[in-house]
């Protein structure tokens, strides 16, 4: 792999004013190619939700989809499909790692028949009822869209180290993200993003996709009341509560104009805007 400074973005560059009043940035924003600085990066990224074989996972399969690619269209992924994310890390003035961001790439044939649950909801914000569709579908119904999409863009994951948090860097990985998502040269581009969930850890959320769709794969063709689901399956009540650590998350991809789509079978809030 290339070594991997380019496309460089300096702090005042990039409007972060409370880290300095003036001078040398204190930061830089980079694409990371280099392999071995890349397993660097992932494991400062990873101990902030995982350990033991789980971190070592995380690494394997974040390593294994990295791209050395400036650009990553339909047409590289129908060749080289698994290598299909970008890594970018903000680097401190001794080159120190203040932040990470992992952007993934996938063709919408591909993507577009994934399943996730279709929440309706009462003015209180309470999943009333709850269903299982495509991101097609749900593609459809929420966003419109005036072209069909070419590509999925997603964040997959960005973190802050701990005692920087709140001074504005995750915001700027955000904003990194819709950078690259504006720049890529396809014309119709979903960029997606996922939170964490309460429960995302735990398998409660594939056992009840498993229920819904019924013991032939078969979706409910009617809305299925959520309270007769928690009753028979004995669910938490805050089953779709957001993990604190994604909050951030939440409130970037409403800053940036993008919709609440439903929950990923991880218990996930599902954020998507069509660029």
């Amino acid at each position: 792999m290339k070594n991997g400074n380019e496309n460089k973005f300096i702090g005042n560059q990039l409007g972060i004013h409370s880290f300095h009043s003036g001078g040398k940035p204190p930061f830089e924003i980079v694409q990371v190619r280099d392999e071995d600085e890349a397993v660097k990066l992932l494991e400062f990224m990873g101990n902030f939700l995982f350990s033991g074989s789980r971190l070592e996972k995380f690494i394997s399969d974040s390593l294994n989809s990295l791209s050395a690619s400036e650009v990553i269209d339909q047409k590289y992924l129908n060749s080289q499909g698994e290598r299909n994310s970008k890594v970018f890390a903000i680097l401190g003035p001794r080159g120190d790692h203040w932040g990470g961001l992992i952007i993934k790439f996938y063709p919408w044939q591909k993507l577009k028949t994934q399943l996730y649950f279709h929440p309706e909801k009462n003015e209180q914000g309470e999943v009333e009822a709850l269903s299982v569709e495509s991101i097609a579908s749900i593609i459809e119904k929420k966003l419109s869209p005036k072209e069909e999409i070419r590509l999925g863009i997603y964040l997959s994951y960005f973190t802050v180290k701990e005692d920087l948090r709140g001074k504005g860097l995750g915001r700027l990985l955000f904003q990194k993200f819709i950078e690259e998502v504006k720049s890529n040269p396809e014309s119709a581009k979903l960029a997606f993003t996922i939170t964490l969930g309460k429960y995302s850890m735990v398998p409660l959320g594939e056992t009840l996709m498993k229920f819904l769709l019924g013991g032939e794969g078969k979706r409910f063709s009617n809305w299925t009341q959520f309270s007769a689901i928690e009753k028979s399956m004995d669910l938490p009540k805050n089953l779709f509560e957001t993990d604190p650590r994604s909050y951030p998350t939440k409130v970037f991809a409403k800053e940036s104009g993008f919709t609440f789509l439903g929950f990923s079978k991880y218990l996930g809030e599902l954020w998507g805007r069509i660029f």
